[in-house]
């Protein structure tokens, strides 16, 4: 396969400007686009499974340098973006493995093993780019599944008790029974 040569990732950029998310606007432009291509993917029967912004690059490497704001900050000239690394991508009907996307963009179904995951997935981590890229922080900075379970359980408040009951993780199930102690 032969494609174009495009430009940073949405990542490259937050880190370039000091981990500083993108203006609201350009923020919109970005999430509009993911959610076209999602859609497009969906439709055709597949989940993309590692959606993150290291694999959302800009159709061009063309960035101007900011400075109205009192400090150096590199914005794209244009927000137009490509979707990148299908190479985890799943068609709803293949076997689904346990584990998928990047950690801090997984979605507590897939951490709960309490249901077989789908495209919803995919929006969940959609969810976690646009706060990252209006932030420039990661919504879920960890590396464990009881600290990630914590974090969202504060940010999206209380799992559904289905959820809980259906975990297949005798561990997990433990956790929420004894309260969170990580």
């Amino acid at each position: 396969m032969v494609f174009k040569p495009l430009g940073a990732s949405l990542y490259d950029v937050i880190k370039k400007n000091n981990y500083r998310g993108f203006p609201i606007k350009m923020v919109q432009s970005f999430a509009r686009q993911l959610l076209k291509s999602m859609a497009f993917l969906h439709r055709i029967g597949y989940t993309h499974t590692d959606l993150k912004p290291e694999n959302i690059l800009l159709e061009k490497e063309d960035l101007i340098l900011d400075n109205s704001q009192g400090y150096d900050y590199w914005l794209p000239r244009s927000t137009k973006i490509k979707v990148i690394d299908f190479g985890g991508a799943t068609l709803f009907n293949e076997p689904h493995s346990t584990v998928i996307c990047t950690r801090q963009y997984r979605p507590p179904e897939v951490i709960l093993e309490c249901c077989e995951w789908n495209e919803i997935a995919d929006v969940w981590s959609i969810g976690c780019i646009i706060v990252e890229l209006l932030s420039g922080d990661l919504l879920f900075a960890t590396h464990s599944d009881c600290e990630h379970l914590v974090m969202m359980e504060k940010n999206s408040g209380r799992f559904p008790q289905w959820m809980i009951n259906k975990t297949t993780s005798s561990g997990l199930r433990k956790l929420f029974r004894d309260g969170f102690i990580c």
